[in-house]
């Protein structure tokens, strides 16, 4: 369904500007259509670049408590299930577009979707998840929390880091009992959850 907070901003905006949907459509390249179905509420497929370029056309009567940016989920997440990590920064479409959490906004930060169920009852499939990293590593603010990390093989996991048996090694923990401790994976880096949505308020973009 569409995403309520960018549709507020766009129908206080829209009616702020005056303008009509033709000229809204001719200086944002969105279609007469797309624009009409947004403003009745009845689209459900209005793309995270059409948002972005009718903010851009509205964006001097764009009001400031709307303002949150878009961020590609750049991929999926194992938990429990053996996902290859796409790590994508903000770069290009992403698997789709969520609002960017307010505590977020200013940084760098990437969006994946959770899959399996290794996390639950805390962190569910569907679920998406915010975190920022600067470099390849394991640093000490990870050890001991829940964790976006990749392996060696490539696969992306979210789980509980603990120190391995050896450098470079560490032991990855389920909030799931039933799920056995991955031990001793060689990590190529980690990074501490800053942010944790439901799938049901992902905050995902028409």
């Amino acid at each position: 369904m569409p995403d309520t907070s960018f549709r507020a901003g766009f129908m206080e905006a829209f009616g702020a500007s005056g303008l009509g949907m033709a000229e809204l459509s001719r200086r944002s390249g969105v279609s007469y259509d797309a624009i009409n179905k947004l403003k009745r509420g009845s689209s459900g497929s209005t793309s995270a670049e059409n948002a972005e370029r009718l903010k851009a056309a509205l964006s001097e009567w764009w009001p400031s408590s709307h303002n949150q940016s878009l961020v590609a989920v750049a991929g999926r997440v194992g938990a429990g299930d053996q996902v290859p990590l796409v790590d994508a920064f903000e770069r290009g479409d992403g698997l789709y577009h969520v609002t960017r959490p307010p505590e977020l906004l200013g940084r760098s930060v990437v969006a994946v979707e959770i899959e399996g169920e290794s996390m639950l009852p805390t962190y569910g499939p569907g679920d998406v998840i915010f975190y920022a990293r600067e470099a390849d590593g394991v640093p000490s603010e990870a050890l001991n929390r829940v964790c976006v990390c990749e392996c060696d093989a490539g696969n992306g996991w979210l789980k509980i880091i603990r120190p391995g048996d050896g450098p470079r090694l560490f032991h990855l923990r389920s909030l799931n009992d039933t799920v056995p401790t991955m031990t001793n994976v060689t990590l190529r880096w980690a990074a501490p959850i800053l942010v944790h949505r439901a799938a049901a308020v992902s905050g995902r973009a028409a």
